[in-house]
């Protein structure tokens, strides 16, 4: 397998996990279980997202498009790294 489609099914399983805890956690939240607070889950999505924007920025490099990027892209991780600074 090649470094390409590593990164990019790593990027994709991060983004995805991103999602479902997300959910997850509104949930807990919704459903009046406060508790969630005290485990792992207050801090595994924090690392995920880390993971998700690591991988986006090594997939630039591994494509090739640092120096080209499309403005999609650099919107996509300026998003993302808002909303890790949000999660803070």
């Amino acid at each position: 397998m090649t470094a390409y489609m590593i990164l990019k099914h790593l990027h994709v399983t991060t983004a995805y996990l991103t999602i479902t805890l997300f959910a997850l956690r509104l949930l807990l939240d919704a459903v009046g279980r406060p508790g969630w607070r005290q485990t792992p889950l207050r801090f595994i999505p924090h690392i995920n997202d880390t993971i998700l924007l690591v991988s986006a920025i090594s997939l630039l490099f591994v494509v090739g498009y640092i120096h080209a990027m499309p403005g999609w892209l650099i919107a996509k991780i300026v998003l993302l790294v808002g909303y890790i600074i949000a999660g803070v």
